[in-house]
């Protein structure tokens, strides 16, 4: 019988063509996306299980098991079979998840507390199915900083509990439901992503003083950023993630939905210039070109706007999207990588110098600058700071790191000068 993919070793021993993989997951999105039955010819070389278990790492799998099962003749009946119960189990689940949405939103509106619903909180709903949309959490946007108080109020009584996580957001918690961040701040800066102080001050004057607009969505009345600085927040997103690691296919789809439902409402001028303002315009265009050449979107309005022609990454950054998954830790070894490639990007903008694979390691463990709570006496006492080098050394070590790391690290030195080849290429770094 078939074997969970949590549990498969899928394809061990076999040769992999990365890129192989990465294109089928796109062909046969491309229509999933539209509405439409895939026509696509699997290879009997490629693992039908595999294919399934990357798509999980791109969250992508919904639609990949909804694409697949409308080709049975090429799966085998158990394999059909497990793919249709967990089919079935997603439309339950986000169903669910959906109506909770509209509930929460509901309430709010009913208190008159003014919030913005934005990324998989709106976007799951421009979808063929929304339920093939994964969501990790409903991201709001409170509009007013003083509702704050009755906000919280609001989710107590609807039995959430609530903590505030470093910055301006607040996270909701409730049983198995699906958390709920309420952003008093449009935020994108942490330790290692691509936005420096500056840029992220422009960003949040973008979306501070975005015009908004309202739509009806399953059942509730959204409020909305404008479509215009909507769209151009995916990119700035996935700029910000993929110094850290990766973005996966997910949120290439959001793109391709967002221009095929509410692309005429986008002034790609102005999407344009906010990429200039930030310097994610060779990053952005690259991104489109991927949605060109391999999810057949019509980027003809989108580049004529530019008027200008960035170079073409996109096979490369194929490859980096497909080995890294969403969120960069489609394995150990791709998490240690992206961390050390993460520390050089990070290392640039601290000192204004460019860093390799060696000086990014060693910059990440010894920074000159240590921002972490636990580590604020170096910053008030500049002399402590060999003191917070050893801490911190020792809860790295101790904490989160394997002895087989170190060799890890060193083996793939290539693997993360490659990476930052591709950062610097793409204008990140």
């Amino acid at each position: 019988g078939f074997v969970p993919f949590c549990a498969l070793s899928a394809a061990k021993g076999m040769v992999i063509n990365m890129n192989e993989y990465a294109k089928l997951i796109l062909e046969l999105l491309s229509p999933q996306l539209r509405g439409r039955k895939p026509h696509v010819n699997i290879p009997d070389s490629i693992s039908r299980e595999k294919l399934y278990h990357d798509s999980v790492a791109h969250q992508v799998q919904f639609l990949i098991c909804d694409a697949l099962l409308k080709m049975p003749s090429q799966l085998e009946a158990d394999f059909a079979d497990a793919l249709n119960e967990i089919l079935m189990t997603a439309v339950v689940r986000e169903t669910q998840r959906e109506h909770e949405i509209s509930h929460v939103i509901n309430a709010l509106a009913a208190e008159n507390i003014d919030v913005v619903a934005f990324k998989g909180a709106y976007l799951k709903f421009l979808y063929p199915l929304s339920q093939y949309r994964i969501m990790g959490d409903v991201d709001l946007f409170l509009t007013d900083i003083s509702q704050i108080g009755n906000a919280c109020a609001l989710f107590e009584r609807l039995g959430y509990t609530w903590s505030k996580e470093e910055g301006e957001t607040y996270c909701f918690r409730r049983g198995d439901d699906i958390p709920i961040d309420l952003h008093t701040y449009v935020k994108f800066v942490e330790e290692g992503h691509f936005f420096d102080e500056k840029n992220q001050r422009i960003l949040g004057e973008v979306f501070r003083l975005s015009e908004c607009i309202t739509e009806d969505v399953d059942g509730c009345r959204m409020k909305l950023f404008s479509h215009t600085d909507h769209f151009a927040h995916l990119f700035s997103h996935m700029a910000c993630h993929i110094t850290l690691g990766g973005f996966g296919f997910r949120q290439l789809c959001d793109v391709v939905v967002y221009v095929l439902t509410r692309g005429d409402r986008i002034d790609y001028s102005r999407f344009w210039h906010i990429c200039k303002l930030t310097g994610y315009t060779t990053f952005a265009a690259n991104i489109l070109y991927v949605c060109r050449d391999y999810l057949a979107l019509d980027t003809d309005e989108i580049f004529g706007a530019l008027n200008s022609s960035p170079p073409n990454f996109s096979e490369a950054l194929i490859d980096d999207m497909y080995e890294n998954g969403v969120f960069g830790y489609k394995s150990r070894e791709k998490l240690l990588i992206n961390k050390a490639a993460g520390g050089a990007v990070r290392a640039n903008k601290e000192k204004g110098s460019r860093f390799g694979a060696v000086s990014a390691m060693l910059h990440a463990a010894f920074p000159l600058y240590i921002k972490q709570e636990k580590y604020a006496y170096a910053m008030h006492h500049r002399i402590l700071l060999p003191v917070a080098w050893a801490h911190r050394l020792i809860d790295f070590v101790f904490g989160r790191m394997r002895p087989s790391d170190f060799k890890t690290l060193i083996e793939q030195k290539n693997s993360v000068d490659k990476r930052l080849k591709l950062l610097a290429d793409l204008e990140l770094y």
